[in-house]
């Protein structure tokens, strides 16, 4: 019991000496002992708050123990800090007039408490609002507000802790991101080397013409699958590439219409084999953009290249182009050979890295065309989506035309 009510008298203590100021210790003694003592209560208050005064002073000092007057000494931070001091000069003016015998000095003295108290929210949240504005410019806490209390100060003081922990994860995933990017490159890179010499070796065999025709088909299929393996070992090269930003990117103009009709031109005699129509509209004959032409090169290969590996045969894809003085809008549509289904994947999946369906297993491709592709648009700055409605399949790109 002993313990407990020292334990009491000392939290009343820190809070007096540390944690309020000195207005607002007045008033609280005033409102405390007038509501237990009445009339009389007003001078015993003033009496308690004295000493309470003194040791405060001898504490921190009179200046940094009173409200208004580091509100008029950082009136520079806000104009409003200079219209609270000057309100409480006002308050403190019109508390000595009070006469302690009528009721309405009572309410009086609890409205100047809450004039206080608002104050102090207004204070504390303009603290909290600027700092962390610093911090998030600055990078890290530098200083405190004298006007800042107990709390505020937590706070700030725990979302540095914060900022510095997501910082520190942050460097992680980024060295994580950059040794997975290194290994698989290297990795990508030796198997490049012996592939290469397979590759080569296939085609001199394939063109002897001692060997049976079993020999020759199995010499054509070894040829097929180390081209098909070099390719996926490339794009496993790019993804881990464009997945860490390790792009360079040199911009020029570019004739948007000319490069999509020279992609399709490309893939023309594929689309013919499976009886399929490139339709292509825009709105402008003249749509021109300042970006990488390289880069936006392979992100429109890729966007064809997937809808002619998936498109069912003997149906139309169809590519559209809308452009604004600042963007352009590019769309591209196809009927998928099998639907796809929403259940065994998302839209968000799709983009992800090395996944395809399992319906869609047994088609070429590394998996990857459609997440280097966005990574690619957010590289040039773009926005890259998808949206599936049964077996419509729809892409969305939007460029800026020049940044």
């Amino acid at each position: 019991m002993i313990f407990t009510f020292k334990r009491i008298l000392r939290r009343i203590y820190y809070y007096l000496m540390d944690e309020v100021y000195l207005e607002w210790i007045l008033l609280d003694c005033l409102i405390f002992f007038s509501l237990l003592l009445g009339k009389s209560g007003y001078l015993i208050g003033f009496i308690f708050f004295l000493p309470v005064m003194f040791l405060k002073y001898r504490k921190k000092g009179f200046k940094d123990s009173t409200f208004t007057l580091n509100l008029l000494e950082q009136h520079k931070e806000n104009y409003r800090f200079l219209m609270f001091g000057i309100i409480n000069i006002i308050l403190a003016l019109a508390l000595v007039q009070l006469d302690v015998r009528r009721f309405h000095t009572f309410v009086a003295i609890i409205v100047f408490r809450i004039i206080f108290a608002t104050e102090n929210i207004y204070v504390q949240n303009y603290i909290l609002y600027n700092t962390i504005e610093d911090m998030y410019s600055e990078g890290e806490l530098k200083r405190i507000s004298k006007l800042a209390d107990k709390k505020t100060i937590e706070s700030l003081e725990f979302l540095q802790l914060i900022k510095e922990d997501v910082k520190v994860a942050v460097e992680k995933k980024v060295e994580t991101e950059k040794l997975k990017t290194e290994l698989i490159t290297n990795i990508s890179h030796d198997l490049k080397t012996p592939l290469t010499s397979i590759i080569s070796y296939t085609d001199i065999l394939s063109k002897k013409d001692i060997m049976d025709d079993e020999a020759k088909k199995y010499i054509e299929i070894l040829g097929r699958n180390s081209e098909r393996l070099m390719s996926l070992i490339t794009d496993l090269i790019y993804a881990s590439k464009t997945g860490a930003g390790n792009v360079k990117v040199e911009k020029s103009f570019i004739d948007f219409n000319e490069l999509v009709s020279q992609i399709y031109g490309d893939f023309d005699a594929s689309f013919q084999k499976k009886d399929l129509e490139f339709v292509y509209t825009f709105d402008n004959e003249d749509i021109k953009l300042y970006t990488d032409g390289n880069i936006l090169s392979r992100i429109i290969q890729n966007l064809v290249s997937n809808t002619y590996k998936y498109s069912m045969p003997g149906t139309k894809i169809y590519a559209n182009t809308v452009s604004t003085l600042d963007k352009i809008y590019f769309t591209i549509a196809n009927l998928s050979d099998k639907k796809l289904d929403l259940d065994d994947f998302t839209v968000d999946e799709l983009m992800e890295e090395m996944v395809k369906t399992e319906k869609s297993r047994t088609t070429e491709g590394s998996g990857l065309g459609l997440y280097i592709t966005r990574n690619l648009v957010e590289i040039l700055g773009g926005k890259f989506s998808i949206e599936i409605e049964a077996d419509l399949f729809k892409v969305y790109l939007e460029l800026d035309r020049d940044n």
